[in-house]
């Protein structure tokens, strides 16, 4: 039963579709009667010019593929030649200090000048806050945050080490701040 209910529907749908494309094709301008010779003419005069420009020789086109083969050794000779002149250069550079002149934290000392902690900072905690407080104590977070939240801050040893420890602890953004070990 549902189906002789639609189809009135959708045959008076159809007829409307069918009425709106024959108003269109009335309204839509034909092309002029001369459009397709004019595409043909048009057609013949690009074949001509195509014909009338003349074909590189066979030698031209090998000698141009030779001058363009040609810089790409010149260049990786030249890249080669620096790259040995560095190698001599880290060979050959003076010594400094009784070391082979590479510097790592564990040669230059300075991780042994600094302190790392682990913290926890609040949950409402915003990013502007906790940056006042790096920037009061001279810290830098150079880890984090864990699966626990805890993050890593470090700081410089010094006189003052105490005294930037009680600001991060009584920070007001910080939960729980202590040394890693």
């Amino acid at each position: 039963m549902e189906q002789r209910e639609t189809e009135p529907i959708k045959d008076n749908f159809e007829n409307r579709i069918e009425q709106s494309y024959q108003k269109m094709s009335e309204n839509i301008p034909q092309p002029p009667p001369d459009a397709f010779s004019r595409i043909m003419e048009t057609i013949g005069e690009q074949q001509e010019k195509q014909v009338e420009e003349p074909q590189p020789s066979m030698l031209s086109r090998v000698m141009t593929a030779v001058r363009n083969i040609r810089p790409v050794p010149a260049l990786g000779w030249s890249v080669a030649v620096v790259q040995f002149a560095v190698i001599l250069f880290l060979i050959f550079q003076p010594q400094t200090n009784g070391t082979n002149g590479l510097k790592t934290l564990s040669i230059d000392g300075s991780a042994d000048r600094s302190i790392v902690l682990n913290v926890v900072f609040e949950e409402n905690a915003v990013q502007k806050d906790i940056n006042r407080l790096l920037n009061r104590v001279e810290g830098v977070i150079v880890g984090g945050p864990g699966n626990n939240g805890v993050y890593l801050l470090k700081l410089r040893k010094g006189e003052d080490f105490v005294k930037r420890l009680n600001t991060i602890e009584n920070s007001g953004v910080v939960k729980f701040a202590g040394e890693k070990y």
